[in-house]
């Protein structure tokens, strides 16, 4: 029984649950139900808002070809855009490059501006120093014109004076001297002492003649050197240079052992002379100087005078005769005897009597017989006589 009365009791509670459970679906129904009603009752308004809904999707769709059209459009656009941006993106790129080298040269510009800008500041301070020396120059340009202007004074009230003086010193008549020196070896102190008597003569005559001339002969076996007729000036006119070069020449000579000849000699220095003065001149001095320790006596070799050279000797009087036989010409002869000729000459007394001869050629001839009278000789022969 107790198992009938749980059974019961068991089905009493599953139809209790069944109920409460049939009970609250109704309950659901119904609240389902009156929800339905209610959007039953709000379907034709949702019906309304569907098709004005419908219209705007129709009309959206039209819209959205539009839009897709114009879309494709766009696209197309973008796409020509693209490629233009490529392009231009190429041509930036190349201008890129361009505007960098432009960029640098800019730069190398400014520098080099820089650096020239620097240089021109200095070349501006140069100049500004230049200028101080140019003022200064100008300045002293400006003083060595006027001190200039005084030394021309100075220099004109100076050659006046020269020549005033001059006037007076040069008073003497021109003079041409050929001087024919010996060059044996039994010469050679007499050749020392010729050119030491021409150079004290050389500070005399050219400020003593108007016009002093100077040739030079060294014979042996006949003319051996020649220096041509030369005017011989004063030192303050051409600084010596023509005293120098007659010198010179003196020292250039060489003595040698020789047999001597006379003739040759002679005949040069007469043509020398008609070269230097082809027209005559009343005032001028010319003058033969011989300078020798020996005559005509070794023309042949003989020891003493053979007749040929007595001929020879008496020739050249003759013809130096001839030749002084106008203007004022004379021969000067210096018969320079010394040790040797006094031992070894045997004509010497014949030759030093030549030598006297020679000395009468002319009434302005002289004759001389002692080495030491060169200077004397050629004073004599050079100045002016009373």
């Amino acid at each position: 029984m107790k198992w009938m009365r749980a059974f019961f009791t068991t089905l009493a509670d599953a139809l209790f649950q069944l109920l409460v459970i049939f009970l609250v679906c109704v309950a659901a129904a119904q609240e389902e139900t009156r929800e339905a009603q209610t959007v039953a009752e709000q379907v034709p308004g949702l019906l309304t808002e569907l098709d004005v809904v419908r219209e705007g999707w129709r009309t959206e769709q039209m819209t959205v070809g539009e839009l897709a059209g114009e879309n494709g459009r766009l696209k197309h656009s973008l796409d020509l855009a693209r490629t233009e941006l490529t392009t231009q993106s190429g041509v930036l790129s190349d201008q890129e490059k361009e505007l960098r080298t432009i960029l640098d040269a800019f730069g190398w510009l400014k520098q080099e501006q820089a650096t020239k800008e620097e240089a021109l500041q200095m070349a501006r301070s140069e100049n500004d120093a230049q200028s101080k020396v140019i003022h200064k120059q100008q300045r002293d340009v400006e003083q060595a014109h006027r001190l200039n202007a005084d030394l021309k004074e100075a220099f004109h009230s100076l050659e006046r004076d020269y020549h005033v003086l001059q006037g007076k010193l040069k008073s003497g008549p021109p003079v041409t001297l050929v001087v024919m020196s010996d060059g044996t070896a039994s010469m050679t102190e007499a050749l020392a002492m010729t050119r030491e008597s021409l150079a004290t003569l050389f500070e005399v005559m050219p400020n003593t003649s108007r016009d002093f001339r100077v040739g030079v002969l060294a014979f042996r076996r006949g003319v051996v050197a020649r220096f041509p007729i030369t005017q011989i000036l004063p030192a303050y006119e051409d600084g010596g240079a023509s005293q120098r070069a007659a010198l010179e020449f003196l020292d250039s000579l060489q003595v040698e052992d020789s047999i001597t000849d006379h003739l040759p000699v002679f005949e040069e220095a007469i043509r020398m002379m008609a070269a230097a003065h082809p027209e005559p001149d009343p005032e001028r001095k010319e003058r033969i100087i011989l300078i020798g320790d020996v005559g005509v006596s070794e023309f042949d070799g003989q020891q003493g005078y053979s007749e040929p050279e007595r001929e020879r000797k008496d020739h050249i009087l003759r013809l130096l005769r001839d030749w002084a036989n106008e203007r004022d010409r004379a021969v000067e002869a210096l018969y320079a005897e010394n040790a040797w000729v006094i031992k070894n000459d045997p004509a010497r007394v014949e030759n030093k009597a030549w030598f006297e001869d020679l000395g009468r050629i002319s009434p302005q001839s002289a004759c001389y017989t002692e080495s030491s009278a060169i200077l004397r000789a050629l004073l004599h022969a050079s100045l002016p006589h009373d």
